[in-house]
């Protein structure tokens, strides 16, 4: 919901990962709803007269990553991979657990699904850069999901092929 100017009801800080139009619009789009905006790119210089025109912030993928509470990949294909890993592994490490609970703890709310255990930014990673890639050319209109079962479907304690530590 909107507060009481009209403006976003909590103002958070927003990086965007790209250069190009798509992240401009969703840079302008942030900042038009009072959001604070940090354009994120391999080369910095590439967007500091459009951050300086529309009143935002611009540094590279690793800054970008640092400054957002939310994180935008705005970049094509292949270039996402490489945006994300010059954005860092401890930022994408901190965006998949905002809790900074230790593992195991997060782990322990997951033991219902195939996968026993929360994922982590690399069990996406192999299928992102499959998806960016020319083998993906055919891939249109689809959905790949890459979630530990989470939408499969959870164990019974009851039921077949439950893990050990769930059979009573």
């Amino acid at each position: 919901g909107a507060g009481a100017a009209g403006g976003p009801a909590r103002r958070m800080k927003v990086g965007i990962l790209g250069s190009g139009d798509v992240a401009k619009a969703l840079g302008k789009g942030f900042l038009a709803v009072g959001h604070d905006v940090m354009l994120g790119s391999r080369d910095a210089a590439k967007v500091k007269g459009w951050s300086e025109h529309e009143k935002a912030s611009h540094g590279t993928f690793a800054e970008t990553a640092a400054f957002g509470e939310l994180v935008v990949v705005a970049v094509k294909g292949t270039v996402a991979v490489e945006a994300v890993k010059l954005a860092g592994e401890d930022s994408v490490t901190a965006i998949s657990n905002p809790t900074n609970l230790p593992r195991d703890v997060v782990d322990q709310g997951y033991k219902i699904y195939p996968a026993q255990r929360a994922g982590d930014p690399h069990d996406i990673g192999a299928a992102a850069a499959y998806l960016a890639s020319d083998d993906a050319a055919y891939c249109i209109g689809t959905e790949l999901l890459v979630d530990g079962g989470l939408v499969a479907g959870h164990y019974y304690a009851m039921m077949p092929g439950a893990p050990p530590s769930m059979q009573r």
